[in-house]
């Protein structure tokens, strides 16, 4: 009987170790595949290693945003949710949360850093908080049009920063779109390089801060969210923006006055988090990137005209428009500007390749 139990075990144990075995060795060849995520991001081409896996699972994405669905780059995040289902099949889902229902930028942001969303849109400003050289985007009448600016915003220039940008934060960019040129709408019309004083709102960024001081401005840094309000209160007598966002915000209806400055072009990345952009294979990275990139082309394609629209629709509304008579007048009274963002960034050589590429 004792025979027969050990015989017993010993044959259960040895199919046990045979189990065990061929687990082990069925394992060691499953699992994602690894790799780049190419693309036209070099800072999500460098970042990912695609440890994840492209299987039959099903990815959800959930990327906020704080500007209209009608805004061009609002538009663009439904392109990029629609072309990312069409490229996967339905499998991975970008599920998109607009004006500002997950927070504003501020919130977004720390929520990709911290996990709790997975993608938002950045404004080159902000970006600023982590690296100071992205500020030379944002400096007043930096670029002369939209062609200008694409060439900027696809080059090396762009990509070095956004690679310091991960290093840093583990913040990964997926691509840079347009947003517009901006004007200014105001409380009251001026025709020359002087707000007489004005509040007038400004994203969270110095050299937005520093351009309406040397417009004799007062800046006042407020959030997207609170604009409206904060111009009906008389909190702020005016504020700046592309022109779509204006009309869309309806800000042209408590200030009744439109600048058409065109002093900064307010560009914008979409981030992910490093974490979350390693745990998707190197087949869905760079199907992601290829779908921000369709998105962005459109973006793009659609700015100028949405803007121009924009300008129309306020107009026929009832809006003042003024042009601005001397150009030339208000490019010097920011010029200083230039100059103290090169040396508090160390950013001349940006600066100067940025105005070899006209």
């Amino acid at each position: 009987m004792q025979q027969s139990l050990k015989k017993a075990i010993s044959i259960l144990t040895a199919a046990a170790l045979v189990f065990v075995l061929a687990a082990c060795g069925g394992s060691s060849g499953s699992g994602g595949s690894s790799g780049n995520g190419g693309g036209s991001s070099p800072s999500a081409s460098q970042g990912g290693q695609g440890g994840g896996s492209s299987g039959g699972e099903k990815i959800v994405l959930r990327l906020g945003h704080w500007l209209t669905e009608e805004a061009p780059q609002g538009k663009q995040y439904n392109d990029f949710a629609r072309i990312v289902n069409e490229k996967s099949n339905g499998r991975i889902e970008v599920q998109v949360f607009p004006n500002g229902q997950l927070g504003n930028q501020r919130d977004l942001i720390e929520g990709v850093i911290a996990g709790t969303v997975d993608m938002t849109k950045a404004d080159d400003a902000y970006l600023t908080t982590y690296i100071p050289a992205y500020g030379i985007f944002s400096l007043p009448f930096m670029f002369d049009g939209y062609e200008h600016l694409g060439k900027v915003l696809d080059s090396e220039i762009t990509q070095e920063l956004d690679k310091q940008l991960e290093e840093k934060t583990g913040l990964v960019s997926l691509g840079w779109s347009f947003g517009g040129f901006r004007y200014f709408t105001l409380k009251k019309a001026i025709a020359e390089p002087n707000l007489q004083g004005m509040k007038i709102r400004v994203p969270e960024s110095e050299v937005y801060i520093e351009t309406i001081k040397l417009l004799n401005g007062n800046p006042v840094p407020m959030p997207w969210g609170e604009v409206y309000t904060g111009l009906e209160t008389g909190v702020v007598e005016g504020m700046e923006s592309a022109p779509s966002d204006i009309y869309l915000q309806k800000f042209f209806e408590v200030t009744g006055h439109l600048l058409a400055t065109n002093h900064i072009q307010a560009s914008a990345t979409t981030v992910i988090s490093k974490k979350k952009w390693d745990s998707l294979s190197a087949e869905d990275q760079q199907l992601i990137l290829e779908a921000m990139r369709e998105a962005i082309e459109i973006e793009r394609q659609e700015t100028a005209q949405a803007n121009e629209d924009a300008v129309k629709a306020m107009t026929d509304a009832g809006a003042q428009v003024h042009e601005v008579s001397d150009k030339q007048a208000f490019i010097d009274t920011v010029k200083p500007l230039w100059d103290k963002v090169a040396k508090d960034t160390n950013g001349q050589e940006i600066i100067d390749k940025i105005q070899s590429m006209k």
